[in-house]
């Protein structure tokens, strides 16, 4: 750090310096993602630090890729509060260098976290279809309302597994804001009141799709499938 001091003080640009800067951030991701995974200030840390830092699409896959294969991953993501700070950090990883980690294996840990409630999981699902050209709505087949890493067997034990109570409130307090076509912003930042404990009514749909009517489109927000 001292020596990153040292070098960004001097009047002339030091090619040198940036890249022991970028070493440095590079390091400071991967401490928090080994380390603070958990604490929502961390997070919030590392997430200005890609904004502000341009790292190699390779790096940026591995911290990627550290932070879905992390031993507590789905434990801590069993939280609510925990998952949207972990999947915020995602939202950012996955839309660095989308042709790099958009990949299924990547996108697999998410399905077994999402809770199909209005945060920014939807939008990289989003950003899968729209990169890999592929459908999501079979892995949402074997998604499961428990959030805890859990899968369903098939679509129908994914519907099932829905609480009723949560999509009553959807259906009652719809956010009229929501639209099918596809949104680089996070969710949270668009939600008011209690719209974050509702069911995502685009994943409702997908989900209802993959069940009751599979020969259809499984692709609703692009208009091009």
């Amino acid at each position: 750090m001292q020596r990153a001091i040292w070098q960004c003080s001097e009047e002339e640009e030091d090619e040198g310096a940036e890249r022991v800067v970028e070493e440095l951030i590079e390091t400071l991701l991967e401490v928090i993602i080994q380390n603070r995974l958990s604490s929502p200030s961390a997070l919030k840390l590392a997430e200005a630090a890609l904004r502000e830092t341009s790292l190699k699409p390779l790096i940026e896959k591995r911290l990627l890729q550290s932070t879905i294969q992390h031993p507590h991953f789905f434990k801590l993501s069993s939280s609510p509060s925990s998952t949207r700070d972990d999947i915020s950090l995602l939202h950012t990883l996955f839309h660095l260098h989308p042709t790099n980690t958009c990949q299924i294996t990547h996108i697999k840990p998410l399905n077994c976290v999402y809770c199909g409630t209005l945060f920014s999981a939807i939008s990289i699902f989003q950003l899968f279809e729209l990169t890999r050209k592929l459908y999501v709505s079979q892995l949402f087949g074997r998604w499961s309302a428990m959030g805890n890493g859990e899968e369903s067997g098939k679509a129908l034990d994914a519907v099932l597994s829905l609480d009723a109570g949560v999509v009553l409130k959807t259906r009652l307090n719809f956010p009229r804001w929501r639209r099918l076509e596809f949104d680089t912003n996070p969710l949270p930042s668009r939600t008011s009141g209690g719209e974050e404990q509702l069911y995502d009514p685009v994943f409702l749909i997908l989900l209802f799709n993959s069940q009751y009517f599979p020969h259809l489109c499984p692709c609703l927000w692009n208009r091009s499938c």
